[in-house]
């Protein structure tokens, strides 16, 4: 099974700002990693070279996890759903980080809200 690592379009120009690839590859690497489009199609189409695009995709990758508040065993998934449930999610989210907020830092719910 194959995940596809996609990111938004902010997303990707944060993580990008934060490189110094060259301006030549923004839109292909932009195609790769916000619109999902294949390595191999990309490289084709902007007339580059797949293990340049590829080690350049690797690159802003790196930089967007680092910059990102997504723990490490997150996924990010692109879901439709009605909005009374995006709310839940959201709640559930926060939930999640204040127990691994809780944990790394050894308060109990007394102290962290205090």
């Amino acid at each position: 099974m194959s995940i596809k690592f996609t990111i938004t379009d902010s997303e990707f120009d944060h993580a990008f700002s934060q490189t110094r690839i060259t301006a030549r590859y923004k839109e292909a690497l932009r195609q790769i990693m916000v619109h999902g489009q294949s390595h191999l199609s990309v490289a084709d189409s902007a007339g580059l070279h797949k293990q340049s695009l590829s080690r350049c995709c690797n690159l802003v990758r790196k930089q967007y996890l680092l910059h990102s508040n997504t723990p490490d065993d997150w996924v990010t998934a692109t879901v439709s759903l009605p909005s009374s449930l995006s709310h839940k999610l959201e709640s559930i989210k926060q939930l999640e980080i204040d127990e691994r907020l809780k944990a790394r830092l050894g308060v109990s719910d007394q102290k962290l809200s205090g």
